[in-house]
C-alpha cells in the first residue's frame, strides 16, 4: 500500500486506482512534496558547503519522476499478474438479509408449481403409455 508522505495516511487500492497523484486526506500531491522536501535538503546542505538550489530541486523532481514510474511499473505488474482471493467474511445487515430471504421464499412459488406441473405431466404422460401397452 502506498503512504502518503506528508500525514502517513496509508491510501486504500481504490484510492490509488482513482488518484494516484495525490493523498484524499491532505490533499497534497505526492510528486510536488517530494520535490519539495528534495530541495529542502539539498538547501540545507547548500548552507553547509554541498550543492542545492535549483539544480538540486531538479535533480529532486527527477528522482520523484523516477520513483513514480517505478511504482507505475510495479502496480501495472502486479495488476498482470493472477491473484486469488479467498473470502474469509462480510457483513450483511440483519434487515437486508431478512428482505432478501423473504424474496427467495417468495421466488420459490412459481418455481414450485412449475417443477410440480412437469411432474404431473411427466407421471400422466407414462400412465398414459401403461394403458395404452396393456
Amino acid at each position: 500500500m502506498q503512504q502518503c508522505p506528508s500525514c502517513s495516511y496509508e491510501l486504500t487500492m481504490q484510492e490509488q486506482v482513482d488518484n494516484p497523484d495525490s493523498c484524499p486526506k491532505c490533499g497534497i500531491y505526492f510528486e510536488k512534496f517530494l520535490a519539495k522536501q528534495a530541495a529542502l535538503k539539498e538547501a540545507a546542505l547548500s548552507e553547509s558547503g554541498r550543492t542545492g538550489g535549483l539544480a538540486g530541486a531538479k535533480a529532486g523532481m527527477r528522482q520523484a519522476r523516477a520513483k513514480r514510474a517505478e511504482q507505475e511499473r510495479e502496480l501495472a505488474d502486479s495488476r498482470s499478474k493472477p491473484t486469488h482471493v479467498s473470502v474469509v467474511n462480510f457483513d450483511v445487515p440483519f434487515w437486508d438479509l431478512v428482505r432478501f430471504l423473504v424474496k427467495f421464499v417468495f421466488a420459490t412459488i412459481p418455481a414450485a408449481i412449475i417443477v410440480t406441473l412437469l411432474v404431473y405431466g411427466f407421471a400422466s404422460i407414462v400412465s398414459v403409455i401403461g394403458m395404452i401397452l396393456r
